[in-house]
């Protein structure tokens, strides 16, 4: 009975969610707060040739090494054995599905808080991007205490690993070629069925930052809380969940498409759904959230990287 309750209190939550962050006014839980107007001639100028040179050849580097690894891991293991230890066999789940769904809508009643604020702050006119930087920095933090609270370290593999790490890496350097051209054919299809192009809430909140503690914060936020919420959440919790029932393809489609749909950017649905995948077969090879946090983390840096010195090259 008390199940059923949080699946429907749930519901609930993430009915009014949709609703508050689609609202006609806004477009986005971070302009609820920010007037974000980035001059289109900044973002439309060319980068510096050295600029371009450099990014050019960090990415190369890292396509032609999961290349690689892609070619020999084939070539010495076949596709068969790459996915040995992935079956139709279940895991275990620790917690009953009472407190899984108590688990959910505790999650999703948190983030119903964060959108109500963010709307009221919207009404109000508090236009203070270090105050949106605290409720998101608070709300990760939400989901990281929940979570901990109720599935236990050893279940999530929480535990540092060397191995762990360098298999992290490897598997970053496979899934970006990868999801590069899924970002390529989502450009295109995107261009023919006219999605208009449009920077993400994060990306826009980034060139906004002026004080150097908003951006500690932002960084904290990107490289740290961020990956260890989303990964606590996304494949420690919810893809375990589905995988106590489901095989790995099926709850790693699943969870892949709710990941890439929740970041609401119609734009890279497709290579954030390569990534989610990418991340789910690292969970379940390690058995561990440690691998996918490290390959998460890395990838925001790189990413955080990149954007920091597009700010800077045209002084946004």
């Amino acid at each position: 009975m008390k199940r059923n309750t949080y699946i429907i209190l749930t519901m609930l939550c993430i009915l009014l969610v949709i609703l508050v962050n689609n609202l006609p006014e806004i477009t986005s839980s971070a302009s609820k707060i920010i007037p974000f107007k980035i001059d289109k001639e900044i973002t439309s100028q060319t980068p510096p040739a050295r600029f371009l040179i450099i990014f050019s050849l960090i990415y190369a580097a890292i396509f032609l090494t999961g290349l690689i690894n892609i070619i020999t891991s084939v070539a010495r293991k076949g596709l068969k054995r790459i996915f040995t230890g992935i079956g139709k066999k279940c895991l275990k789940f620790p917690v009953s599905e009472k407190t899984s769904a108590k688990l959910i809508f505790l999650i999703s009643f948190s983030s119903l808080i964060v959108s109500l604020s963010a709307f009221a702050m919207y009404l109000l006119q508090w236009t203070s991007i270090s105050l949106f930087l605290l409720m998101n920095m608070l709300f990760q933090s939400t989901i990281i205490f929940l979570i901990l609270k109720y599935l236990k370290p050893d279940f999530l593999g929480l535990s540092i690993n060397l191995k762990n790490f360098l298999f992290s890496l490897k598997i970053y350097t496979v899934v970006l070629p990868i999801a590069l051209m899924a970002l390529l054919l989502n450009i295109f299809l995107a261009d023919k069925l006219g999605v208009e192009y449009s920077l993400e809430p994060a990306i826009e909140l980034l060139l906004l930052l002026k004080r150097k503690i908003q951006l500690f914060i932002f960084i904290l936020e990107a490289v740290i809380l961020g990956p260890i919420a989303e990964e606590l959440l996304f494949r420690g919790f919810l893809y375990r969940l589905l995988r106590s029932k489901y095989s790995f393809a099926g709850s790693a489609v699943l969870i892949s498409l709710f990941f890439s749909i929740m970041h609401r950017t119609p734009q890279n649905i497709l290579p954030l759904f390569v990534i989610s995948f990418g991340l789910c077969y690292l969970y379940e090879k390690t058995k561990s959230v440690f691998a996918p946090f490290v390959f998460h983390s890395l990838h925001n840096l790189i990413s955080l990287i990149l954007f920091l010195a597009v700010k800077n090259f045209f002084r946004v």
